[in-house]
């Protein structure tokens, strides 16, 4: 199943790294954003599936933002990713509002 991921982080190391993390376990992501300016205007563009970013920082972003679901950057890894694009929470259970946003 092929996804949108895009990752948001102010840090262009954690960028590049969760960019090679993520890579190296199979996905393909579609863009990396540094700024709640940028992260807006690509998720709209991408059609983003699966955003990673800290919910405290992007707290209006996630609430605005047309992407299905959202993981925090603690929770990364290639089948989180892969859980919450295909419905399915960390836990393996439908998600009924975004990852994180409690």
């Amino acid at each position: 199943m092929a996804f949108y991921v895009l990752i948001v982080d102010d840090s262009q190391l954690f960028l590049d790294a969760a960019r090679d993390l993520l890579e190296r376990q199979g996905l393909r992501l579609v863009g990396l954003a540094s700024t709640s300016a940028e992260a807006i205007r690509q998720s709209a563009e991408l059609h983003a599936d699966v955003v990673l970013h800290s919910r405290a920082d992007f707290a209006d972003l996630i609430a605005e933002s047309p992407a299905a679901r959202f993981l925090p950057k603690a929770e990364l890894s290639a089948d989180a990713v892969r859980r919450i694009a295909s419905g399915n929470g960390p836990g393996g259970g439908p998600l009924s509002s975004p990852a994180g946003a409690s």
